[in-house]
Formats: C-alpha cells, sequence, structure tokens
C-alpha cells in the first residue's frame, strides 16, 4: 500500500510540475505556444486527473488484504513487546480480538489506509501506548496533566516512576504548575494555559529526562498524540517496516 501511495505522490507531483511549466512557457513565449497550449493543457489536467484517478484503484484494498495488513501488524508489534497479555493467541486470532473490539467500539473494522490505522492498532495495549486527543477538557479540577504523568508511568517499561506528583493552578487560566519527583530529584513543569487542549509541550519537557537511556520517551506528534516508551533501534524499524513516526530526542 505504502508503495503505491509514494508512487501516487510522485506522479502528481511531476504532473503538476508539468503544469506549472505549461502555463510559463505560455505566458512568456504567448506567439510560439498559441497553437499547441490548449492542446498541451488538456493533456497535463488529463494526467493529473488519470494518474489520480488509477493510482487510488491501487490503494483500495479488499477485506483479504486488510487482514493481512493487521495479521502482519500483530506479529511485528509483538516482536517488540507489544500485546504481552495476550500470549495465550495465536496472531490470527489477536487480529481477530482487536478488529472485534474496534469494531464494537466505532461500527467499522481497522482499515490501514486510515491517518493513524497503525495507532489504532496499538491503542487497545495500554500497557505500552497511550494515545491522547488534544482536546482534553485542561482545566483545574480534572488533574490532567498529573494523569499525563501517571500514565507515562504506567507505559515506561520501568524507566519513569514519578512519585509525590501536584498539580496547582493559580486561576483557571494559569499559570500552571506541575511537580513530581523523579530518580530522587524533585522537578518542576508548568504547562501553558491552552483553554481546554493539552499543552503537548509539557511531554516533549517530560522527554528531556530520559536523554541516554536505554527506554525513551517517544513522542508521535499530532491529534492524536502518542507516547511510548522506544529503544532507537525499535524506533527505526517501527518507521522503516511500519511507516509510524515516533519523535526521539
Amino acid at each position: 500500500m505504502r508503495r503505491y501511495e509514494r508512487l501516487a505522490y510522485w506522479v502528481n507531483g511531476l504532473s503538476f510540475l508539468m503544469l506549472v511549466v505549461v502555463l510559463v512557457a505560455g505566458v512568456r513565449y504567448q506567439n510560439r505556444f498559441d497553437p499547441y497550449l490548449p492542446i498541451l493543457l488538456v493533456l497535463t489536467i488529463a494526467a493529473i486527473v488519470g494518474s489520480s484517478t488509477y493510482l487510488s484503484r491501487k490503494v483500495k484494498m479488499t477485506p483479504e488484504m486488510k487482514r493481512e495488513w493487521l495479521v502482519k501488524a500483530v506479529h511485528f508489534y509483538r516482536e517488540l513487546g507489544f500485546f504481552t497479555e495476550y500470549g495465550d493467541l495465536t496472531d490470527d486470532k489477536l487480529a481477530t480480538k482487536l478488529n472485534s473490539q474496534y469494531r464494537k467500539e466505532t461500527g467499522v473494522s481497522l482499515d490501514p489506509t486510515g491517518p493513524i490505522a497503525e495507532l489504532q492498532v496499538l491503542e487497545p495495549d495500554e500497557k505500552r501506548l497511550w494515545l491522547c486527543d488534544l482536546e482534553r477538557d485542561v482545566m483545574p479540577e480534572n488533574h490532567v496533566y498529573a494523569d499525563a504523568l501517571n500514565r507515562l508511568g504506567e507505559i515506561s517499561r520501568g524507566a519513569f516512576q514519578p512519585t509525590d506528583i501536584t498539580e496547582t493552578w493559580e486561576s483557571d487560566k494559569g499559570p500552571i504548575r506541575v511537580e513530581f519527583t523523579f530518580g530522587g530529584v524533585r522537578h518542576t513543569l508548568q504547562p501553558k494555559y491552552r483553554e481546554d487542549r493539552l499543552d503537548t509541550d509539557f511531554l516533549f519537557r517530560v522527554r528531556d529526562l530520559f536523554k541516554g537511556t536505554e527506554y525513551q520517551l517517544a513522542i508521535r506528534p499530532g491529534d492524536p498524540i502518542a507516547a511510548a516508551f522506544l529503544t532507537l533501534e525499535e524506533r527505526d524499524r517501527i518507521k522503516k517496516e511500519r511507516g509510524l513516526f515516533f519523535s526521539m530526542p
């Protein structure tokens, strides 16, 4: 699937570049191009539309292809230590279970063409992945940042165990002060007030605490934002073999 997506990107990019060249040439050398300009424009536009239509059909996947994708994804992530609580299930049975759970919650099956498909596969493993919408009703009484620290501790593979976590607000709009103890040191972070949205810079400042350690806080930027504790080798394998990018220090 990713091969066709890259092909579609390059073909459409080259077709668009051809269209720009034709338009610029038509304006600059109007007298020479007058008889041919309409024909060149039609051919270029047809190339863009035609390639998009053809390649979109290539990307469309059958149920069998989707199933194969899911089983391969399950097998890959299990090799990296995900889904350990399902050790009694084969890859095929675990894929069935994950898809059934997702379909029960959303009404549709897991789809590899979705923008966060890989994260949706991993989301049920709450011991290894934290997937978080940025709109989190961030307000003093909800303790969103304290909860985030607790979740990071749960997925850290033992690398991060914050204690004595406090989250205080001077007013409903901040300033916000988050304190916790880690590694025998008392740390203080001050997330910015972003109405009901999570300040993602907070996670990156937490990440700075793990530079040089085996398991580092890996963050997949975006909305939803995702976090996992990975080695550099694991991060690189996930990017290379599954196309899922995590940012690490």
